[in-house]
């Protein structure tokens, strides 16, 4: 899998970073919603295992707080981060990953199973 910026075609991550739907299960297509009763959610989500070192170090400058995730080429944003409020999925079933990327902003690439 490859992340990369729509603005401006640029590699934001690739290989051992995961995306999670709402339900914290690993994202196999990028539309993969999951949670049926939400539509309309347009994001995938990350964990702070699963997220590169460069949002790493954006997330700690933030004390792990909450924050807005911007390309480090172009800083179009792409997505945010808020480790104080816990956001339910539509189904209010499963709280969702605290690292959010708006999928309208970046490009998912994923590499065919053969």
């Amino acid at each position: 899998m490859e992340v990369r910026c729509k603005h401006c075609c640029k590699s934001l991550f690739k290989g051992d970073s995961i995306l999670f739907n709402a339900h914290y299960e690993v994202k196999q297509h990028p539309i993969d919603l999951r949670c049926q009763a939400d539509k309309s959610d347009c994001c995938s989500y990350m964990t702070a295992e699963s997220v590169p070192d460069w949002i790493m170090n954006i997330i700690n400058q933030e004390s792990w707080i909450k924050g807005k995730l911007h390309c480090p080429y172009c800083n179009s944003r792409f997505g945010s981060f808020n480790f104080v409020n816990d956001t339910k999925c539509y189904c209010d079933k499963y709280v969702k990953p605290p690292i959010r990327i708006v999928n309208s902003k970046v490009d998912i690439l994923y590499e065919e199973i053969k």
